[in-house]
């Protein structure tokens, strides 16, 4: 079975990696100078920076995929807890590469603001 480039998980852009560098992504592997994937950089938002986060897919009108997150607030007592609202919709596409894309961006919007 051949595998073609569609068939590869999409890379974060340069200055998506370059704003993950920032907010302190040391999530690498042998190949340092290779950008990791959108979904690793994900990852590392869901386990170091406690941010929920996922593409769901919708198909009530039209078929689309939509990133959701949750962040979680600090209560009084310094415990972490999900705010009360379900969830937080990011942008959506008709494609998942893009709708996992813009899910990072705003992610790390989120995360240069805090």
């Amino acid at each position: 079975m051949k595998y073609g480039i569609e068939n590869r998980l999409q890379l974060v852009t340069e200055e998506q990696f370059k704003r993950l560098k920032k907010l302190g992504f040391d999530w690498y592997w042998a190949l340092e100078s290779i950008r990791p994937t959108v979904a690793l950089a994900l990852k590392w938002i869901r386990d170091e920076k406690e941010i929920k986060n996922s593409v769901t897919f919708f198909d009530v009108v039209s078929p689309t995929y939509m990133g959701r997150y949750q962040v979680p607030q600090v209560t009084d007592v310094g415990e972490r807890r999900l705010k009360p609202r379900t969830s937080y919709d990011a942008a959506s596409s008709s494609d998942y590469e893009s709708a996992e894309s813009a899910l990072l961006d705003e992610l790390l919007a989120i995360l240069e603001n805090k």
